[in-house]
């Protein structure tokens, strides 16, 4: 594995914990071409200062966080971090119809915690909740209702 993937790896890992200095750090040790990646540059903006962090999810960092699959979660965290609760849950949302369904881990997120008490927010979680119930009643061959 390259010394980029280790340390976008090790940046994760330090986001997921909200250790959010660390992760900077991490990000920081990646070689001067990979700095304006899309993965670094979405990371990179968690910790960065507002003007500068705004200026890291720019509208193609956004566009890529579209395209991933847990590009939308990223970007839900970064707004949730900014204090845009609007935009955290709109891309929670969008995390959420693109089939990320960890709920466990959206209620425990540490990036997540200011919209976490939100009504939308409880409400996007028991979606992922029911859905996940109705895929399994439907695998033991129990009618849904």
């Amino acid at each position: 594995m390259s010394s980029y993937l280790l340390d976008v790896t090790l940046a994760w890992a330090y986001i997921d914990s909200g250790d959010l200095p660390k992760a900077r750090q991490a990000l920081e040790r990646t070689r001067t071409e990979h700095q304006q990646s899309y993965i670094v540059r979405q990371d990179r903006a968690l910790e960065g200062k507002r003007a500068e962090a705004f200026r890291e999810m720019d509208s193609q960092v956004q566009a890529y966080a579209a395209a991933q699959i847990f590009g939308p979660l990223r970007a839900a965290e970064f707004y949730a971090v900014m204090g845009d609760a609007d935009k955290a849950l709109e891309w929670l949302d969008r995390a959420v119809r693109m089939g990320d369904d960890r709920e466990d881990w959206l209620r425990r997120d540490p990036l997540l915690a200011s919209i976490r008490q939100h009504t939308r927010f409880q409400q996007i979680v028991a979606s992922v909740a029911y859905r996940r119930q109705q895929r399994s009643r439907a695998s033991t061959g129990f009618p849904i209702h």
